[in-house]
C-alpha cells in the first residue's frame, strides 16, 4: 500500500508540475490573449461610460472601422504624457501608424527604416508608431532610441487596434492629407510598398 500511495504522490506531484508549466506557458507565448481578455473587459466598462464620445468621434464613419478610401477613424490611444492623440493634429500631413507589439521582432526590425523615411519635418510626412496592450514605458523605450524622428502613442485597452482592425503585428495603415486611409500592409514594413501607397491629392 505505502508503495501505490507513494507512486500516486509521484503522479500528483509531476501532474502538478506540467499543469503549471502549461499556465505558464500559455501567458509567456501568448500574452496578448490574455491582454485582449482584460482589454475586452475593460472595454466594455469604458465603452458604457462613456458611449457617446467612443461611438461618436468624429470620424465620419458609421461602421467606426479602417477603410480604404473612407475617413480614417479617429485614434483612441495616448501619448508619452498621458494625453490623448488625435488625428486632427496631422492634418495636411501623410501619416502612417504603425501598429506594433512588445517583444515582436518583426516589428522591432521596421522601425529604423520608417524613422529614416520621416527624418524631415519639412517633407509633411509623420510616422505614429502606437504600441497595443503595453504602457508608457514600453513606449518611452522606443522614444529613447528613434527621438523626434517617431511619434508614439500607447494603445492599452486595443480600442484603436480594433477599430483598424489590427489583429497581426506589424501592420502599418497610411492615412492620406485629407485624413482618408489609403493603404493598409499586413506584416514587414518595405519601403517601396509605402512609398507606392503615399499619394498627395
Amino acid at each position: 500500500m505505502r508503495g501505490v500511495s507513494f507512486l500516486n504522490h509521484k503522479f500528483l506531484t509531476v501532474f502538478s508540475i506540467i499543469r503549471r508549466i502549461s499556465i505558464a506557458v500559455q501567458y509567456f507565448v501568448d500574452p496578448w490573449v490574455a491582454r485582449c481578455r482584460a482589454a475586452s473587459a475593460a472595454a466594455t466598462i469604458v465603452v458604457a461610460g462613456l458611449s457617446v464620445p467612443l461611438s461618436g468621434c468624429g470620424d465620419g464613419s458609421s461602421s467606426h472601422e479602417a477603410v480604404i478610401g473612407q475617413p480614417a477613424p479617429q485614434i483612441a490611444a495616448l501619448d508619452l504624457e498621458g494625453q490623448s492623440v488625435r488625428l486632427d493634429e496631422y492634418d495636411g500631413k501623410i501619416l502612417v501608424l504603425a501598429f506594433w507589439l512588445g517583444g515582436c521582432a518583426p516589428c522591432m526590425a521596421e522601425l529604423p527604416g520608417l524613422a529614416d523615411l520621416a527624418s524631415d519635418p519639412s517633407d509633411g510626412f509623420r510616422v505614429l508608431t502606437i504600441n497595443v496592450g503595453g504602457n508608457a514605458d514600453i513606449a518611452a523605450g522606443l522614444a529613447a532610441e528613434f527621438g523626434e524622428r517617431l511619434d508614439y502613442a500607447v494603445d492599452q485597452l486595443a480600442l484603436t487596434a480594433t477599430r483598424y482592425k489590427v489583429r497581426v503585428f506589424p501592420t502599418m495603415v497610411v492615412i492620406d492629407r485629407r485624413g482618408h486611409v489609403i493603404s493598409r500592409r499586413v506584416g514587414a514594413f518595405r519601403k517601396a510598398d509605402l512609398m507606392a501607397a503615399i499619394v498627395s491629392p
